[in-house]
């Protein structure tokens, strides 16, 4: 009887303690899970990501109805910065914990320095099938906060909300770190179009060179295809004009593209001697809902010391101008290169 009770002993012991190892390893694994998930499963949900810093910058993207981004619900958001985006929350992956011997210093560190980001998506109340789902709202699914590289660049230190232990995330296939796709600049967000305007949806165009005002002209487009063009100065219709000229200029303004925002970057008084001065051209196209898009150009002043072929001085800058564009809200930087097919002058058209 003896030996038949130890050996039960033994066996029940080995079972508590078996029992007491599996309980312990799932428990452990459902808090690695719980703290160390960082990526969004199926980013075509998400309809809302904010990110904001410790210098109380904030951007918040925004899905609309048509699947369009915008940032802070003004500017529509460059296409590649918003895939970036969605694939980076979406391949997101834990690296490693961060070593004990470093944590205290890192949770510092991303109290101090992180950038907070939260991520909301779609989601219903009631959900019986993938077909019957009742309900619906906007769900916040995820917060977490993104410092710095680590040392070697290869990682970014982030740490989800609720959770004491920071990690090293990365992203598979992708050496470098993570933390600049979470920027909380407009100006890396804005889609950088100032006209994006097929040419069956223009109505009319008028440019007008306030320097060689001779020059300046409408187009009407009376059907698809069809145009008048009427000198602006005579006021009188053009009766012959280049007709693949002006297809050409027609079909230019769908990729029109500004090079950089120049609004808060120029000294106020700088900026007011511009605007104060008379534009260099006048562009104003009206599109068949009757909305119009006005754009003023003006002279960028040379590099000191620039000089043209014979040596002469140059007052101008012959490759970038500025530009007033969205109702006069930014100031912009633009390019001759870009700009050059929609500003050729009257005479360039005309026939007669």
């Amino acid at each position: 009887m003896k030996k038949s009770t130890i050996v039960i002993t033994a066996i029940a012991v080995l079972l508590g303690i078996l029992a007491i190892y599996l309980v312990s390893s799932r428990s452990d694994t459902t808090i690695s899970k719980k703290h160390s998930d960082f990526a969004i499963e199926d980013t075509a949900t998400v309809t809302k990501i904010y990110i904001t810093d410790k210098d109380n910058n904030e951007i918040t993207l925004d899905r609309g109805e048509t699947g369009s981004w915008k940032v802070n619900g003004k500017y529509n958001v460059r296409t590649d910065a918003m895939e970036l985006m969605l694939n980076t929350i979406h391949k997101i992956k834990v690296q490693r914990p961060v070593p004990k011997a470093a944590h205290n210093t890192i949770v510092k560190l991303l109290a101090a320095r992180s950038k907070k980001v939260e991520i909301y998506k779609n989601a219903h109340r009631v959900s019986l099938s993938d077909n019957l789902k009742f309900f619906p709202y906007e769900k916040l699914a995820k917060t977490y906060y993104v410092g710095q590289a680590t040392q070697t660049n290869t990682g970014t230190y982030m740490l989800l909300e609720g959770s004491e232990t920071p990690f090293i995330t990365y992203i598979p296939s992708f050496r470098g770190f993570l933390s600049t796709r979470f920027t909380t600049d407009v100006a890396d967000w804005r889609d950088p179009a100032i006209f994006r305007k097929e040419m069956d949806e223009i109505k009319s165009l008028n440019l007008r060179f306030n320097e060689n005002p001779d020059e300046s002209f409408k187009v009407e487009q009376v059907k698809q295809g069809e145009f008048k063009l009427y000198d602006l100065t005579k006021n009188r219709k053009i009766r012959y004009y280049d007709t693949l000229r002006m297809y050409d200029l027609m079909t230019s303004f769908k990729n029109i593209s500004f090079e950089s925002v120049l609004n808060d970057k120029m000294k106020q008084e700088k900026y007011d001697s511009i605007l104060s001065s008379k534009p260099f051209h006048k562009i104003t196209l009206t599109d068949m809902n009757g909305e119009q898009q006005t754009v003023k150009t003006y002279h960028r002043p040379a590099p000191a010391g620039e000089t043209d072929h014979k040596g002469n001085p140059v007052k101008y800058d012959r490759d970038r101008m500025y530009a007033l564009i969205n109702d006069g809200q930014d100031f912009v930087l633009i390019q001759f290169y870009v700009f050059d097919k929609i500003l050729h002058p009257l005479s360039y058209y005309a026939g007669e």
